[in-house]
Parts: structure tokens; C-alpha cells; sequence
């Protein structure tokens, strides 16, 4: 696949809108092309900052949407980038100048309280952020005692979190998270020996909503929709449920991995 190709694909992957067999080519790409890999991480991070501008303007999620997919159709015309240049730059810049236009003529004094409200409220994180705590996280991350670890964690949070049980895996550590601008997350921690190692596996929940796959690959199995990837050599399953965003991150294959979340 060109790059030219992958560049125009890197929108709908980030959406989950392609099929399976695309997304894996692209993501193959990607760990080949610095280039192309470059342009991702930019698309990831603007896409980020898109987000945290609308939750501070408590801009509607499907107005920014219909935005971002008008301005991506601008993009490819270029009418709209005469004074702007071309690529995501200028997405950008045109995306802050129209924002800041609405919340100029549309804000009022209690419209500006509000606003400031809703500052304050959460930015959805990035399982590409989880994957950076699993590898903080050391093996001897264990309580002697978890039952009740686990119960103050339950009592911490304002969602139902659930003690899953992974077959040969034991519970060892349960944990709140509070990523920067992020909803608190839930980590459990588990262990299990495997060909007599030790070796750890965690699963991160949080409220439904909170936690973006990006970066993975959608597919549906029974019904159910589950997202996997590989990220800083670490597999990964996303999956919702029950009102609640859950992603399980180990060293085992991707198959073996979406196993143990498809037989909770």
C-alpha cells in the first residue's frame, strides 16, 4: 500500500470505519513508514485537542462531527485553506477560528458560567495512555489483602465496576487511576504463571465513553463489538459493556488475549 493511499485512510481508521483487512494493512504500514507514522500520531494528537477544546466549549459531539467531516471534505477541495495552507495544520486553524466565532456571538453571561462549568469536565482517554501504565506497573503490585482493596476501589468511583475473573488468572491488585483531565479508571491487576514465568496481565475499566480505541482494529464476534491491536509490543482488547469501557492489556497473542475477554 502507497503512502498516498494510507494517508487518505488514516481518518477512517481513527473512526474504527474501515474493514478488517484494511485496517491491518494500514497498521502494517504504519510500523514500516516513519513518515506515515509521524502523520498518525499528528492525526491522533489534533483529534485529542479537538475534543478537549469542545469539552471546555461544551460543543455537542455530533457538532463537531459534522465539523470535522465538513472540513475534511473542504480539505480535499481546497476551498476553505486559501489562507490557511493545506493538511491538518490548516484543519486545525480553520477548526479554532469557526469555534471561536460560535462562542463569541453565541455566549452570554450565563452561557460563560456554563462554559467554565464544563471545563472541568473529562477528556476520554487514549488506550495508547494505558499502555504507558502496564509498563509502570511492576510485578510485585499485590495486597495482601484485594477483597477489600477492591471494595474501596468500588466505593472510590462513581460507576459499577465489575471483579472479572480471567480463567488461570488471579486477582492480585485493584487500584484507581486518575489520568490527567481523564475520568478516574480502574485498574485490576492479575498474575499467572505461564511455562514458569510470572506474568502479568491487567484489565483497565472505566465508564462507557471514557476510553477511545484508537489506533485498534474493530471487529464483531457474536454480536459483540471488540477492538485489538498491538501497541509498545503489548497486545490489547477494547470491549463495551454493561455501561462500562473495558481494555485488558498482556504479553499474550492478540487471539489468545481477545479469548480471555470474549469468556468473561
Amino acid at each position: 500500500m502507497k503512502c498516498e493511499r494510507v494517508i487518505s485512510l488514516l481518518d477512517p481508521l481513527l473512526d474504527n470505519e474501515l474493514a478488517t483487512e484494511a485496517a491491518a494493512s494500514v497498521m502494517e504500514h504504519l510500523n514500516q513508514c516513519p513518515n506515515c507514522q509521524d502523520s498518525w500520531d499528528e492525526l491522533m494528537s489534533l483529534r485529542r485537542q479537538f475534543q478537549e477544546f469542545a469539552n471546555e466549549l461544551h460543543v455537542p459531539s455530533d457538532a463537531i462531527k459534522r465539523l470535522d467531516r465538513r472540513l475534511r471534505s473542504e480539505e480535499k477541495k481546497g476551498s476553505i485553506f486559501r489562507f490557511f495552507g493545506s493538511g491538518r495544520v490548516a484543519v486545525a486553524a480553520v477548526f479554532f477560528v469557526i469555534a471561536g466565532l460560535l462562542v463569541y456571538q453565541l455566549r452570554s453571561p450565563d452561557q460563560t458560567r456554563q462554559i467554565q462549568s464544563h471545563s472541568r469536565e473529562h477528556v476520554p482517554a487514549l488506550v495508547g495512555e494505558l499502555t504507558t501504565n502496564y509498563l509502570e506497573v511492576s510485578q510485585r503490585d499485590t495486597t495482601g489483602d484485594v477483597d477489600t482493596e477492591f471494595q474501596e476501589v468500588v466505593d472510590e468511583v462513581e460507576f459499577n465496576v465489575s471483579k472479572l475473573s480471567f480463567h488461570g488468572w488471579e486477582l492480585t491488585s485493584a487500584k484507581v487511576l486518575h489520568l490527567p483531565k481523564s475520568a478516574c479508571i480502574v485498574r485490576l491487576t492479575y498474575q499467572a504463571k505461564i511455562n514458569g514465568k510470572k506474568e502479568k496481565l491487567i484489565c483497565y475499566q472505566s465508564c462507557q465513553g471514557n476510553i477511545k480505541p484508537f489506533g485498534l482494529t474493530a471487529h464483531s464476534v457474536d454480536g459483540r463489538q471488540v477492538c485489538c491491536g498491538k501497541m509498545d509490543g503489548l497486545s490489547l482488547v477494547f470491549w463495551p459493556s454493561d455501561g462500562r469501557d473495558h481494555v485488558l492489556i498482556g504479553t499474550l497473542p492478540e487471539k489468545e488475549l481477545m479469548l480471555l475477554a470474549l469468556g468473561v
